[in-house]
């Protein structure tokens, strides 16, 4: 039986959070869900900063392998996507109501808007969705986020 090479894998999550591995690109819509992952199997390895606000350096000294969990919070709150108010006249009775809200996968439509709030300049197919939704809220917490921003 081979050795279980701990650093190899903090090695190869580390590295994903920063760029996504090539055979990987296929799914940016679903980056989210591999950001989840990579920060769950760095959580199993005992690579999580303890404080929100430290950085870690995990593995050997001098290694390469950083993981910044506000860096990531961050990515994550910028793939919110804030609800609109429609007028849904078939589905409300005519009245006012909010759709969408929640986190998208990715960036695959387009780099994260600081201003989410005008909807003209986000494209028709740009919007959330429940998997990457629950994705998000678990990774954040996961991260020792309160949640306090959404």
């Amino acid at each position: 039986m081979k050795k279980f090479e701990r650093l190899r894998h903090i090695r190869y999550f580390s590295h994903s959070l920063r760029s996504l591995p090539k055979q990987y690109s296929s799914a940016d819509t679903n980056r989210l869900s591999l950001v989840h992952f990579c920060v769950q199997s760095l959580d199993i390895l005992g690579c999580l900063p303890v404080d929100k606000n430290d950085e870690l350096i995990c593995g050997r000294a001098g290694e390469d392998v950083h993981l910044n969990r506000e860096e990531i919070v961050e990515w994550i709150y910028g793939l919110e996507t804030v609800p609109t108010t429609a007028n849904t006249v078939e589905a409300n009775g005519g009245e006012e109501c909010c759709v969408g809200g929640g986190f998208k996968g990715g960036t695959y439509l387009g780099p994260i808007s600081d201003d989410q709030s005008s909807s003209s300049q986000r494209h028709p197919y740009d919007h959330s969705h429940i998997a990457m939704t629950y994705v998000a809220l678990c990774t954040l917490l996961s991260l020792g986020d309160d949640l306090s921003r959404i």
